[in-house]
């Protein structure tokens, strides 16, 4: 009788971790993430995109550039870009194991809101995002070059250099 307990037991112990475990584990959209954040900040309001996106494109570790994205299109375009990512979350963060910015698969975003409210997505490369504090692995092959592309055809003709222009044309 007390075997039998200790293997119901043992079972229930045992469904509970793997059901937390894949609930840890699934992946989320990165919609849902930027929403229920979004949703927190601006409660008995419309605002649903932000004013402007305040981007750092990461060349290297040693290089970025900063532009600003005010183009309801182009914002439009991101924001919808990232919020069809899938991510998972993870227990040990990237930091700890020394990754690299890539190019044009490293950006800092700063989504500004009328609300005067700011929520920061920093994408690690191709494989991790951090959103507000928070590292996601990447799921899938998000094309993140396109990002780069929308920023920069985002600033005024004449403002940067031929060679931010050249890149979008890399294939890396």
């Amino acid at each position: 009788m007390l075997n039998i307990k200790k293997r119901i037991a043992l079972c229930i112990i045992a469904t509970s971790v793997l059901v937390i475990i894949a609930g840890y584990y699934k992946s989320i959209q990165v919609g849902d993430l930027i929403g229920s954040y979004t949703d927190q900040i601006l409660t008995n309001t419309d605002e649903t995109l932000p004013d402007r996106i305040n981007s750092h494109i990461y060349f290297s570790a040693y290089s970025e550039k900063e532009l600003e994205v005010t183009s309801e299109k182009s914002i439009k375009e991101i924001v919808s870009l990232l919020s069809d990512m899938e991510v998972r979350r993870l227990l040990n963060p990237p930091d700890s194991w020394g990754y690299r910015p890539q190019l044009k698969s490293t950006y800092r975003l700063n989504l500004y809101y009328e609300s005067d409210k700011t929520q920061t997505i920093n994408i690690l490369n191709s494989k991790y995002i951090r959103i507000n504090h928070n590292t996601y692995k990447i799921i899938g092959y998000p094309d993140l070059a396109y990002i780069y592309e929308i920023i920069i055809s985002a600033q005024p003709k004449g403002t940067l250099d031929e060679f931010y222009y050249e890149i979008i044309d890399m294939d890396l």
